[in-house]
């Protein structure tokens, strides 16, 4: 998969173009000329010429040639012969070359040029450092060779290192062109051009090749196409488009991918358990805009035949979202202020989805009271909702259950910082939550609740320092900050009982530590009393960058304890650890565990570590243990052989199952410095779409 390797590279060639030509390398001191042999005046053209490994210095601009003339008057050098020119890591190749210091107009015969990441050839290179021309040039993104990926243009043309335009580009692999783009006018810092393929075969799919295109047609405005051809299901296609622009005021994006298939595979159910229609399609949509410094628009939209779609057909997208989404939103943001209109829709039918329609929020930030010492803030939502899915909320005989509910939610607290000392921060807190609904459960008259918060919170900080140092661990001083703090939140609810709500936004599993402070939680409709002591000691261990001497983390450990003051058993609730350790870019490890403070039983554990030597190889491993649902072990593991070969493999082990429930073997061969061929053996008991043992051959092109 290319993984849109064309478009960074293009990048890259566009920045190297502006190196070569921009202003600094011909402003300058006087330029030098030197050659093996005693420099020669020509009388007849009042030049001086240098021969015999001749060098001509202007600044960081270098040119080697067999000989130099400098013609004082025109201001002007001419190499003739084994040209060749350095700038800063930058190198061209040619026969002959002109180069006028006071107008910095340049020209070029026949031409090799590049650096690690880019080799450009071509017949004319002229212009100067505000316009430059490139005439019948490749350009390669390694060393070429036969079957080398390469993009030739007939001519290019940048102007002000941003405007680009290019003619006759056309995208090749060896001798065969893809395709090719008449007179283009394409934006550098985003040139809409988006090429992506996966090439393979798979038992469910068979052999199969699915692409996705854009071309640039305007500048800000790209089309083409999602192209999947496989011999056991049939022809996915869909048109694509990218829209972007800037200007004074707005600027936007606009994404449009789409697909369809008359899919001839064993399709068998959903996620609901209903047949897959073969008849299969997906729409993903996604808006951003800022309009002015004020306004931003945000907007998705995912229309999925079935719940399965995505995960067959691009499982990467899959595994970054499983579950579509669908709403649009509009944001004012002020000085200390955002009020934003949101609206939710549900357009697939296999997904359990909150509608908003729509939801109006204003939340005032904490910002100070007039010119007092206390801080306020405010917010207040209010909103249509519905969801018809009765087996949700657990009601299944209620009539109507997804008739539109107006909710209206708002609070205000008040914050006041004390310093006790220079190490001593003491913030007493009080805070009120109204929340209004139309109908209950039952369909009885308006709900009203009421809800009164009263905490505080103090913070000490302590500070220590070493002047150690660690090349292996990149130490450069330590500095550490020990911060003790203590929590306390009394909340009180007026006799609305949570079983008289319907709960839209309820309380969601996670293995965070929970919020305790009224104004953050999110679980509106489950909101209830609270009479919780948190007290908690955060570490944090710094260093100082050898390069730029920015602060660097090296470690976070921080434990929490909360108490439920409101009970007598079990009144020490759970004690928390979080851990992270960072201190080199070859290790990272992160814990977080839960534990029950009453029973000493971990309910939950979170453990990763990960670790690599370069390009060599890297391995990491993790531990899922949460509460008595999962307990799973995993280790994925890479290691490069030679230049050609490297082996890849993963395996999660379910502790409760006692058995390896996915595994994946991956033999890794690199084809010259372009192309890459995975031959892969997996096994996923869990997967319900596939057979479960799979065997896969992809392609990867790893320059373009």
């Amino acid at each position: 998969m290319t993984q849109n390797i064309f478009k960074k590279a293009f990048l890259r060639f566009a920045f190297l173009l502006a190196l070569l030509t921009c202003h600094s390398l011909l402003q300058a001191a006087a330029p030098q000329l030197s050659s093996d042999e005693p420099i020669e005046v020509d009388a007849k053209t009042q030049s001086l010429v240098a021969k015999g490994n001749a060098l001509f210095v202007h600044d960081d601009f270098t040119i080697f040639a067999d000989v130099i003339r400098f013609y004082k008057a025109e201001n002007k050098a001419e190499a003739i012969g084994n040209v060749k020119i350095n700038r800063e890591g930058f190198r061209i190749v040619g026969k002959r070359l002109t180069y006028n210091l006071k107008t910095r107009e340049f020209e070029c015969g026949e031409f090799r040029a590049g650096n690690a990441d880019l080799i450009i050839v071509g017949d004319h290179f002229y212009g100067n450092p505000d316009d430059v021309t490139l005439e019948n040039a490749r350009v390669y993104f390694q060393e070429p060779e036969p079957a080398s990926p390469y993009v030739s243009v007939a001519k290019l043309n940048l102007k002000d290192s941003k405007k680009l335009t290019v003619e006759h580009l056309t995208p090749s692999i060896g001798n065969f062109s893809l395709f090719k783009l008449p007179v283009t006018d394409i934006d550098v810092d985003d040139p809409g051009i988006d090429i992506s393929a996966r090439i393979g075969f798979k038992n469910s799919f068979g052999a199969y090749l699915h692409s996705r295109t854009l071309l640039p047609i305007n500048n800000g405005m790209s089309i083409g196409a999602d192209l999947g051809l496989y011999s056991k299901r049939g022809v996915l296609i869909g048109p694509d488009m990218e829209w972007h622009s800037e200007g004074e005021n707005t600027d936007f994006r606009t994404n449009l991918y789409t697909g369809y298939i008359d899919d001839d595979g064993i399709l068998g159910y959903d996620r609901i358990g209903n047949m897959i229609d073969k008849d299969r399609y997906y729409v993903t949509l996604t808006h951003i805009q800022h309009i002015g410094d004020h306004i931003d628009v945000t907007a998705k939209l995912d229309i999925w035949s079935d719940s399965e779609i995505i995960r067959d057909y691009d499982e990467a997208e899959f595994e970054r979202d499983e579950e579509p989404d669908n709403f649009i939103e509009v944001a004012y943001r002020g000085d200390d202020y955002i009020a934003s209109l949101f609206a939710r829709m549900d357009p697939n039918e296999d997904y359990e989805t909150v509608k908003r329609q729509p939801e109006l929020n204003f939340d005032l930030i904490t910002s100070p009271l007039f010119n007092t010492s206390i801080y306020h803030s405010f917010h207040a939502s209010a909103g249509i909702y519905s969801n018809n899915n009765q087996d949700l909320y657990n009601y299944p005989t209620l009539a109507n259950f997804d008739a539109d509910i107006f909710r209206f939610d708002t609070y205000y607290t008040w914050q006041t910082p004390v310093h006790l000392s220079k190490w001593a921060i003491l913030t007493p807190t009080i805070g009120g939550r109204y929340t209004f609904y139309n109908q209950g459960i039952f369909k009885d008259s308006n709900l009203h609740r009421w809800m009164g918060e009263i905490g505080a919170d103090l913070e000490l900080k302590f500070y220590g320092e070493w002047d150690y140092k660690n090349k292996t661990w990149g130490i450069n001083g330590l500095r550490h900050i020990l911060k003790p703090v203590v929590q306390y939140r009394y909340i009180k609810a007026d006799e609305v009982g949570n079983d008289l709500i319907r709960p839209y936004d309820n309380i969601v599993f996670s293995t965070a530590m929970p919020e305790i402070s009224l104004s953050n939680m999110q679980y509106i409709d489950r909101l209830g009393d609270a009479n919780i002591l948190r007290l908690g000691i955060q570490n944090t261990l710094l260093t100082r960058d050898s390069d730029s001497k920015n602060a660097k983390d090296l470690l976070h450990f921080n434990i929490y304890q909360d108490v439920d003051l409101d009970t007598t058993e079990n009144a020490w609730d759970a004690f928390y650890t979080e851990t992270v350790i960072s201190p080199a870019d070859w290790f990272e490890l992160a814990y977080e565990t839960k534990t029950d403070t009453e029973s000493l039983t971990m309910e939950d554990q979170l453990f990763r570590i990960s670790l690599k030597s370069g390009t060599k190889w890297k391995a990491s491993f993790y531990a899922d243990k949460l509460r008595n649902d999962i307990e799973e072990y995993a280790f994925g593991g890479y290691y490069r052989i030679n230049d050609k070969w490297a082996v890849r493999t993963f395996l999660r082990w379910d502790a409760r199952e006692d058995k390896i429930t996915e595994q994946s073997y991956a033999l890794i061969q690199k084809i010259g410095h372009a192309w890459e061929i995975g031959y892969e053996v997996s096994r996923d008991r869990n997967d319900s779409r596939n057979s479960s043992t799979q065997f896969s051959v992809y392609v990867n092109l790893l320059q373009f």
